[in-house]
């Protein structure tokens, strides 16, 4: 379990249609979900190994399979997301720093871009402190674009100040780091 996720799952209410992206972090938010009545669209496979509370409804994109990175992608599965409008999106990522968040993969970037343009509210980013910092390839968003990110405590604090001076708006949430929580 992840201070991070259940720390995200706590923006989702009743009645929410939340976008859930490929993250392994993302994909945790739905073990917190307990409880709570709510519609998670994903292109994560690894879904369907999870046993989320029955309020809870998953509806998988569809698509291409990346077998390296346990998504569902191309012109399918964002066909299939342009059906939805999410009112939240939860957002793992692969690199954040002060100009935006990357990953490796084209195929991810778009679907990512496409989650993150069709939220009509809240757009959350979860990651630990080991991908603040990085920056891969394909940038899929902006910082201007995201509302919250939450990370953990063994975040560099010098490349956290610098994400702070350029992005002050932002909401960023830090926890302690992974390790054994109550559910």
């Amino acid at each position: 379990m992840s201070t991070i996720a259940k720390k995200a799952s706590q923006y989702i209410e009743d009645g929410d249609v939340v976008y859930i992206n490929s993250s392994s972090t993302a994909l945790m938010v739905i073990d917190y979900l307990k409880g709570k009545k709510v519609t998670v669209v994903t292109n994560n496979t690894k879904t369907v190994t999870h046993s989320p509370d029955s309020l809870v409804k998953v509806v998988l994109t569809g698509g291409e399979i990346g077998y390296t990175n346990d998504t569902m992608v191309g012109p399918y599965a964002i066909s299939s997301l342009n059906g939805f409008e999410a009112n939240k999106c939860i957002i793992g990522c692969a690199a954040l720093n002060e100009r935006g968040i990357t990953t490796d993969h084209m195929s991810v970037m778009a679907m990512n871009q496409t989650m993150i343009s069709r939220t009509s509210e809240l757009k959350i980013v979860v990651c630990d402190y080991s991908k603040i910092g990085l920056e891969h390839k394909f940038r899929y968003s902006n910082l201007s674009d995201i509302d919250v990110i939450v990370t953990d405590s063994r975040v560099d604090k010098e490349i956290l100040n610098k994400i702070k001076e350029r992005f002050d708006s932002k909401k960023i949430v830090i926890v302690e780091p992974l390790g054994k929580i109550e559910n």
